[in-house]
């Protein structure tokens, strides 16, 4: 802390003696001189002290948000602490930028905290494609770890795990997507009672309902793609299933589409790498899956009210489920179904071009 020397200069000749000075006159202004420079850094100080508090004030919120133990919370209190000078010397605007920081920090610490119980206590809630996949591995390891994947960019606090950063809000939304949607478990559930309680059932109302109830916006789609929300089943899995069983003709796609691949043609089963591939395409289209989930549970409802508890399907079901996949098809946007067969054979366009 610097001592202003123009006020001292100034207060020296407030108080300097006119004339030729004696002793006890220079004895008096410089005892005047000295007491108005000692108010002064009692006052630099009081000062520097005030900002001093404030700026922990707000350091002590960005610690006790951080739950963080060890080398990790002495860590942050050294880099917290590093930044005190700073504020202590800085002008208003700077101060106030500061603790705009502090807060943002301290407010994604609280969200790193809130994603870590979480976790702890709804692990069995994730979904197992997620969980049991490496990068799920690594994710949960990582937030359930001591914070040394704790990595602040653009003045925000994230999760770095294999070079990958993610920041706290996208974090928790991406976990998010990644738990099953056990609201919309339940709901199919109670649709599917419905169902098969209620004689009088009309099925003509099952898609407006399921797309009313179940298949919404608030549905996590992901985990109604991927989880079990049927017993034993999965839409991914049943996709995949029902795709392998096909020719590329039965989706309504003729030999137009493969024009300049060679060795394909509309007759072609589909293989599992190619079923897989127009699956993941879908299931990451969101208005083309959030209408195909709605097809697919309106159909599982209404075989709930058969007569029967297995549903078998006849030749003419048979037709009919192919006459509707052709006209589902072509009511997908043409953009949308070319980059479909894109996907698929995007490796053998690429050799032939």
């Amino acid at each position: 802390m610097a001592v202003d020397t123009t006020l001292i200069r100034g207060a020296y000749r407030a108080n300097q003696p006119t004339g030729v000075p004696g002793v006890k006159e220079i004895s008096d202004t410089a005892a005047s001189v000295a007491n108005m420079a000692n108010q002064y850094m009692i006052a630099e100080k009081q000062k520097s002290n005030k900002l001093s508090d404030e700026f922990e004030l707000y350091a002590q919120g960005v610690l006790e948000n951080s739950d963080l133990k060890g080398q990790e919370f002495e860590s942050l209190y050294d880099s917290l602490m590093s930044n005190k000078p700073s504020y202590i010397d800085g002008d208003k605007k700077s101060r106030a930028m500061q603790i705009r920081d502090l807060n943002v920090l301290a407010q994604d610490y609280d969200s790193y905290k809130t994603l870590r119980e979480g976790m702890a206590v709804n692990i069995d809630n994730m979904s197992p494609r997620f969980s049991n996949s490496e990068d799920g591995k690594k994710l949960i390891q990582a937030l359930s770890g001591d914070g040394k994947n704790l990595k602040p960019k653009n003045g925000r606090l994230g999760l770095e795990v294999d070079g990958k950063w993610m920041a706290m809000q996208d974090l928790g939304k991406y976990l998010q997507e990644n738990t099953v949607d056990q609201v919309s478990k339940d709901r199919l559930e109670a649709l599917n009672l419905n169902a098969v309680s209620n004689s009088a059932y009309n099925k003509k109302t099952t898609e407006a309902r399921v797309r009313k109830d179940l298949v919404n916006a608030d549905a996590n789609l992901r985990s109604m793609a991927y989880d079990e929300m049927i017993p034993g089943r999965n839409f991914h899995v049943d996709l995949i299933e029902n795709l392998i069983s096909k020719k590329y003709s039965d989706l309504g796609i003729d030999d137009s589409y493969f024009e300049g691949i060679q060795g394909v043609d509309s007759s072609n089963g589909i293989d599992y790498e190619e079923a897989e591939t127009i699956a993941y395409s879908l299931i990451n289209d969101k208005p083309l899956l959030r209408e195909t989930l709605i097809k697919y549970f309106s159909q599982h409802i209404n075989n709930q009210n058969k007569n029967s508890n297995e549903f078998i399907l006849t030749a003419e079901d048979i037709e009919d489920d192919r006459r509707a996949a052709r006209e589902e098809f072509e009511q997908i946007p043409q953009e949308t179904r070319s980059k479909l067969i894109d996907d698929v054979f995007e490796e053998d366009v690429a050799e032939i071009g």
